[in-house]
């Protein structure tokens, strides 16, 4: 492996300061390659044994998208709109964080370095839909038709210098899917990309407003995000659960939708 050879290089001889480093940066990106390389294996044989558990409660999707976008908006224009009201949805966080982490990850790093990256949020029937849109390589008909396939990876000179592990994708859908809802990508070869997941809304107890289940948004200050859309009548009245407490959801995947 790349790590074992230049590490046997530099325990064999002196290279000089400046080639020494760079060894040394060649080996700490080989072992953070596979060190993704193990956290996505790992994942998926967790989902694939039934071993990972879903909590879902009620979640509001505006303030994770913007939590997950705010340290990728450090370096470009990331603009989150919401359209109209978006209610709560009923999710595990920290699988919603990963998902979120993931498209914008991968829509920042298959786009030009000043170009902007726009996600929307808007309530479609019982669900609610997120759109990660990019202006950045594109994908190709025959290339979107494996695209959520385990192992699936562009061949493309510009995509293996990037680099992945072909699994991450694979491992948003299940992670989707699980939480019952669906994921899908639009694409033309050199002119971006649409990447859109849905989840279910969580319902609303009967004679409240739809405002009841909107999501609630403070004012923290400055944001490098640029944020727009309705903001609700009144922050969200979560449904209780049959003790009295939080509505909380468990199940492995093989439990169904």
């Amino acid at each position: 492996t790349m790590i074992q050879g230049f590490s046997e290089l530099l325990l064999s001889r002196s290279l000089g300061p400046e080639r020494e480093r760079e060894a040394l940066q060649r080996i700490n990106a080989s072992s953070e390659r596979l060190a993704r390389l193990i956290d996505d294996l790992l994942s998926v044989s967790r989902i694939e044994s039934g071993r990972l558990v879903m909590r879902a409660a009620p979640l509001g999707l505006r303030d994770v998208v913007e939590e997950v976008a705010e340290p990728f908006a450090q370096a470009r224009e990331v603009t989150v709109e919401v359209h109209g009201y978006v209610p709560l949805v009923l999710a595990d966080r920290d699988m919603v964080v990963q998902i979120l982490t993931n498209l914008i990850s991968n829509a920042v790093k298959y786009s030009p370095a000043a170009a902007p990256v726009r996600i929307d949020l808007r309530a479609v029937g019982d669900m609610v839909e997120v759109t990660v849109e990019d202006r950045g390589i594109g994908l190709s008909k025959e290339d979107l038709g494996r695209l959520f396939q385990k192992f699936s990876r562009d061949d493309r000179k510009e995509v293996r210098e990037i680099g992945g592990t072909g699994l991450g994708l694979y491992i948003t859908r299940s992670l989707v899917e699980m939480q019952g809802g669906r994921i899908w990508a639009e694409s033309e070869l050199g002119h971006g990309s649409r990447f859109s997941f849905s989840l279910p809304m969580v319902r609303a107890d009967a004679g409240s407003s739809p405002a009841d289940a909107a999501v609630s948004t403070s004012d923290d200050g400055p944001s490098r995000i640029s944020v727009s859309g309705e903001l609700p009548e009144r922050p969200p009245q979560p449904r209780p659960g049959g003790d009295g407490g939080e509505a909380v959801v468990e199940r492995s995947p093989d439990g169904g939708h």
